[in-house]
């Protein structure tokens, strides 16, 4: 693997184990004077559960994708039974040093 293929996995672990609190919206009716008479303007206050064993994960955190390094290698003749001029190729996932130098 290489640097961007670590730092993806360290993405994903850290949003997977991330957790959030559960957040309510309550909806306040309240009058405040305007120039001309009584407005009514709508507030909002939330309420935040405190109990961090109630936390929940944030949503979508279990489909963040993961980069994975795929390298594109010239297939050997002696496994392809096609003419040599249609070169075909194989593809090999999360490479070491050694597998890139092909």
């Amino acid at each position: 693997g290489n640097c961007l293929d670590v730092c993806s996995l360290a993405i994903k672990c850290g949003v997977s184990s991330c957790r959030l609190p559960i957040v309510t919206s309550l909806r306040n009716d309240r009058k405040e004077p305007g120039a001309v008479g009584q407005k009514k303007k709508m507030g909002e206050e939330l309420s935040i559960e405190g109990d961090a064993r109630r936390a929940i994960p944030p949503p979508g955190s279990e489909d963040c994708p993961l980069i994975v390094t795929v390298t594109k290698v010239p297939q050997p003749p002696s496994t392809t039974k096609a003419k040599p001029k249609n070169k075909k190729t194989l593809s090999v996932l999360d490479c070491t040093a050694l597998e890139e130098t092909c």
